[in-house]
């Protein structure tokens, strides 16, 4: 699947209140509820890094504001870190996970 960019830099995003997290058996688990269970039908595993940016999320952030709260928190020792951001941020406001600030 070829993923589009529907990020923008500038604006801030936070997590969609129709996805709640969920700890299951000492996994993170994110459950689709409301009409986000009519259009997205299963459940996501988080691994500890896209728990802490959903956490994160719970308050409106830019992608900036994400990258330096990730940076005191990780080390980013092959220089990757930006780059896995974006493709969460990105590929999680396309799937409808994250939304835009109103």
């Amino acid at each position: 699947m070829i993923m589009k960019d529907v990020l923008s830099k500038e604006k801030r995003y936070c997590t969609n209140e129709d996805y709640i997290l969920r700890e299951i058996a000492g996994e993170t688990i994110l459950v689709p509820t409301g009409a986000s269970a009519d259009h997205f039908n299963g459940m996501l595993t988080l691994n500890e890094t896209s728990r802490f940016l959903w956490e994160l999320f719970r308050m409106p952030h830019t992608f900036e504001e994400t990258v330096a709260a990730a940076q005191e928190r990780y080390d980013d020792d092959n220089q990757s870190l930006e780059s896995d951001i974006y493709d969460f941020v990105n590929e999680s406001v396309m799937l409808g996970f994250l939304k835009e600030e109103e």
